[in-house]
């Protein structure tokens, strides 16, 4: 008889033992869901300026931009050619 108690009162214990360890964890777990929804959301504004700063440097780099900005400084398109040397001819005689 005595040896049934023992179990039982082993048993309950175990069982108390494996309750408040759920809680403990359940705890945990909640509050570190809490920190991830927060790093979502700014993982989710960083991609958006990430996005807002790739098309803004397409933009900036694009060749109609840079046109732009070298006619604004100055830069002017050369029309004639300047050659150094007179080109070989094709084939001799």
């Amino acid at each position: 008889m005595k040896k049934y108690k023992f179990i039982i009162k082993f048993l309950i214990t175990i069982t108390l033992f494996l309750a408040v360890g759920r809680v403990v964890v359940s705890n945990i777990i909640s509050t570190s869901g809490i920190e991830l929804g927060k790093i979502n959301e700014e993982i989710a504004i960083f991609r958006t300026q990430n996005d807002s700063l790739k098309q803004e440097l397409f933009s900036k780099s694009s060749l109609e931009n840079l046109a732009s900005e070298a006619a604004k400084l100055g830069f002017t398109d050369k029309k004639e050619n300047f050659v150094l040397t007179s080109p070989l001819p094709i084939a001799l005689r």
